[in-house]
């Protein structure tokens, strides 16, 4: 079965990806932008769930090779000073939160160090079980909102991502969908204006329509795994003072909507 692989580097996430279906595959992320984060004593976790069912013949292993590549040379201008793990989920021992229609929303403390200027955060996320093919559920929206201290930072519309034994295994033995190998598409939300709220703050993470479609479905075998860091650019000069001049955040999702639309 196709599987899906993560990579942390001391628990920040590196790689999210999945395997094929039919034969071997590579997949790669660039991890330039962590270039400062990396050095020194790094310990790497490769995390690759399988599950055996003997009764039809699924009793294989998986084979991984993993390969850092180096360039030398000056690295790039203006990389972040600073990486902040989320999501350490001591029940598997690796960054991940999942959501579900029972826990739609989770939020998670955070300390940003003085001397920030710029904060970025990074998200990975999939959906699993009935929302593995979320765009075909009802109702066929979801978006993770995230919250800063109860403000509306941004709001992630997932990547459909589909796998090599998605729909139809055979659609994707000569060239996987995008993303399915290695989620090369994550998400990012700027925290920079909410720098004004201090240096602490509680980051809010929502799924939308996980209840009403469990509702709709009557099932609870949905699920949203998530996981990622904030970037922090940091100088030796503190921000003196800031305050929120204006802010205005407004998320608004109608739900399905039925019509009709002539004949056919």
């Amino acid at each position: 079965y196709d599987r899906t692989i993560y990579i942390y580097a001391n628990n920040i996430t590196v790689f999210w990806g999945s395997t094929q279906e039919l034969l071997n595959s590579t997949a790669w992320a660039d991890l330039t932008l962590l270039e400062n984060f990396l050095r020194g004593n790094v310990t790497f976790k490769i995390v690759l769930p399988n599950y055996y069912v003997p009764k039809y013949n699924v009793t294989g292993i998986y084979k991984v090779t993993v390969k850092l590549i180096l360039y030398p040379g000056n690295p790039p201008p203006d990389l972040p000073t600073y990486v902040i793990p989320l999501f350490y989920n001591p029940n598997l021992t690796y960054p991940m939160l999942i959501l579900t229609p029972e826990q739609p929303n989770i939020s998670q403390a955070v300390n940003l160090p003085k001397g920030t200027y710029n904060a970025m955060l990074v998200l990975f996320l999939k959906g699993g079980g009935l929302d593995e093919f979320w765009y075909a559920s009802l109702p066929e929206i979801r978006n993770l909102v995230v919250l800063y201290d109860n403000y509306l930072a941004g709001v992630v519309e997932p990547y459909p991502v589909v796998y090599t034994g998605g729909i139809n295994l055979f659609w994707w033995k000569p060239v996987p969908s995008t993303n399915t190998l290695s989620f090369h598409t994550i998400q990012m939300i700027p925290l920079t204006p909410f720098l004004a709220l201090g240096n602490k703050a509680n980051l809010t993470f929502i799924m939308t329509n996980l209840v009403l479609s469990s509702r709709i479905l009557q099932s609870t075998a949905m699920s949203w795994d998530i996981s990622g860091y904030i970037l922090v650019w940091n100088s030796s000069n503190p921000i003196v003072s800031a305050k929120f001049i204006k802010a205005n955040g407004y998320y608004s999702d109608s739900g399905p909507i039925f019509g009709f639309l002539g004949q056919g």
